[in-house]
């Protein structure tokens, strides 16, 4: 048996709880071993020490809320619901959902005060009525312009049948 085995069956040893084979190994153990034995001997010695001692009585609330904890833990009893959850019957999870569409609320109201989201205009203003009437007609010239040249196309394709035939 290893050393490092030896100090983890001390404890069961201490109390009685160990099997008999593991028992007689670890006397052998022990006998050959002095760091060992020295473990031992100092958690024989810790034993005696604290069954020697007298243990004060806590207090009656503390057997109050051992209790309490007791039974809670054993699940007998559900645990105190806070001052908080009684006012607010909200799931964790619905109450920060709830928390965070309030602070987008908010942020949007702030940024849409502060000027951030334009508002969309409602018609074009009379200068964009101009630009609109001035770009139109540009665009009319343009057309005129290629029927212009078109004709003249045509003129001059005319001009060349005739002296071709003469």
């Amino acid at each position: 048996m290893r050393c490092d085995e030896a100090q983890a069956l001390l404890i069961e040893t201490a109390d009685g709880g160990m099997a008999s084979p593991l028992q007689a190994e670890l006397e052998g153990h022990l006998a050959g071993c002095g760091t060992c034995r020295a473990e031992a001997a100092a958690l024989q010695e810790l034993l005696r020490t604290a069954a020697a001692a007298a243990v004060p009585e806590p207090p009656a609330p503390y057997w109050a809320t051992a209790r309490e904890e007791l039974a809670r833990r054993l699940g007998l009893r559900q645990p105190p619901v806070p001052r908080l959850a009684r006012l607010l019957p909200l799931r964790p999870w619905r109450l920060a959902g709830a928390a965070a569409a309030l602070l987008l609320a908010l942020a949007a109201a702030f940024l849409g005060s502060r000027g951030l989201f334009p508002s969309a205009p409602a018609g074009p203003t009379p200068e964009e009525v101009a630009l609109l009437r001035n770009l139109e007609m540009v665009q009319d010239l343009e057309l005129l312009e290629q029927v212009d040249i078109l004709e003249d196309y045509e003129l001059l394709r005319t001009l060349a049948r005739r002296g071709r035939a003469t």
